[in-house]
Order: structure tokens, then sequence, then C-alpha cells
């Protein structure tokens, strides 16, 4: 008879039980240097993004601009030739006079290309252009007295305490 000893048997099927705790752990450490390096990578990137904008203010004002223009670009043609004022409605109140701010509300955006003489009104939580305008140098006045039997369009008034220069930032 052939006797086969169930103890060799038995040892090639299972990994001890200490190699088994050993690869666990290795590949717990594993796992968690990987963790670690990429946190400190991510840290290291936010921090040098928060000291360049420390360092420059002007460039959050100038990539939020950036980032509006591109957004807005996407809805309408815009002109490419000059960069827009722009600026964020802060008061209904003293707009509501202006036909150009009827449907205005709180955080909307106006760009004005003075060379273009066009004026946007946009709202960036709805994305949607909420009014186009054409602009002119001249004052209203101006301009009733040289067409008087004609409806002139409300022109709005851009320069006004009603609205301030971008960027307002509520974070």
């Amino acid at each position: 008879m052939n006797f086969v000893d169930s103890s060799q048997n038995s040892s090639r099927n299972f990994v001890e039980p200490r190699t088994k705790s050993k690869i666990l752990k290795t590949v717990l450490i594993g796992v968690f240097a990987v963790l670690f390096l990429g946190s400190v990578a991510a840290a290291s990137f936010f921090y040098l993004q928060w000291m360049s904008y420390k360092n420059n203010p002007e460039k959050v004002s100038q990539d939020e601009n950036k980032a509006l223009i591109d957004q807005v670009s996407k809805i309408i043609l815009l002109p490419t030739t000059e960069q827009p004022t722009i600026a964020t409605v802060t008061d209904l109140s003293a707009l509501k006079s202006q036909a150009f701010f009827n449907n205005a509300k709180l955080g909307d955006k106006v760009l004005v290309y003075q060379k273009a003489k066009t004026a946007y009104l946009f709202d960036p939580y709805a994305n949607k252009i909420i009014n186009v305008t054409s602009i002119s140098d001249q004052p209203a006045a101006q301009a009733q007295d040289q067409i008087p039997n004609q409806t002139q369009q409300a022109q709005p008034n851009v320069s006004g305490a009603s609205i301030s220069p971008s960027p307002i930032i509520n974070k």
C-alpha cells in the first residue's frame, strides 16, 4: 500500500500564516505609501497655486474673467478684438429704471465691449444670456433730440454705482 504523508500534502496547498501576514503587511504599507505620496503631491500643487495668487492678486481676477468670457463665448459670438469691462449686478433697485436690466438678478454679469459698442447681460448660474444691447457714446438726451419721432431703446448705464467691478468672491 502506498501511504501519503498528510502533513507534507497540506503544507503544499496552504501558505504559512507568517508568510500570509507578511504579504498583507507589505500590501498595506504599499497602499499607505501611495496615498501619502498622492496627498503630498496634491498639497504641494495647491500650495503653489495659492502662493502664485498671493503674489499676484490680479491673476485671480484675470483667471475668473477669462473663465467667464469662455463660458459666455460658448453661447454667443463675442468680439475678439478687445477685452470686455466686466461688472457684477449688486443692486437691483438702482437698475429697475433701465430696460436692459429688467430680467437681471443679483450676481448676473455685465460684459461691456466699448469698441464693439455692445453690452451683454449674462446669468452665470443658469448659463444664459439674459439681454444684449448696443451702446452709444452720446448721452440719451442728445440722441433723443436727434431722433424726435422715433422711440429709442434705453441704453444701460454701466458706469453707475449699481454694478461693481468683477470679481466678487463669495466662497
